[in-house]
């Protein structure tokens, strides 16, 4: 009798400790002995396929980066015509070229001064900053102050004294903040 007693107190201890065991608790996520603070898996047998439906959202391209998408894409256009470039150029995308040609530098300098983003003494324009940050933020003014502080701070990292120079290193610059900033723009 006692060693019958013992195996069933055993058997007891052993059914308890498997219940309250993380293991158990982990697979049945849902269960009400759940543990606070413990991570809930994402599937569990007891989710009943909630997540079969799961769509991850893609972010949309807001109307103001579009618009000044389509001012880039249109300045390409008229400075490649302008400087009698080969128009298989229009494939190629100079936002990112790590070693552009000078012709392609000097495409750059064209189509920054066609949209007024660098002024005559081969610098970023603040003001032009301003106005397309703003109108891509549909006028958030931290974004435009925020636009036109790393503006000024691209001033400081040009050095060029030639403009096709200087509008490569702006470039440069524009793509680093944009990429930083998770925004697509490509020319």
């Amino acid at each position: 009798m006692k060693i019958s007693a013992t195996i069933i107190i055993f058997l007891v201890c052993i059914y308890f400790n498997a219940v309250n065991s993380k293991s158990l608790k982990s697979y049945y996520g849902n269960s009400i002995n759940y543990s606070k603070g413990q991570r809930k898996p994402l599937a569990s047998p007891l989710g009943n396929g909630i997540h079969d439906n799961y769509k991850r959202a893609k972010r949309e391209t807001s109307k103001g980066i579009q618009d000044f998408q389509d001012v880039l894409n249109n300045a390409k256009v008229e400075c490649v015509k302008e400087m009698n470039m080969d128009p298989s150029i229009m494939e190629k995308s100079l936002m990112y070229e790590e070693y552009p040609t000078d012709e392609e530098k000097c495409l750059m300098m064209c189509m920054l001064k066609k949209t007024k983003l660098m002024e005559n003494v081969n610098k970023l324009s603040t003001n032009t900053i301003a106005r397309i940050a703003s109108m891509i933020s549909e006028n958030n003014p931290l974004v435009v102050s925020v636009a036109v502080a790393k503006a000024n701070n691209c001033n400081t990292l040009i050095r060029a004294n030639h403009p096709c120079e200087a509008a490569y290193q702006i470039n440069k610059c524009i793509g680093t903040e944009l990429k930083a900033a998770k925004l697509k723009l490509y020319y």
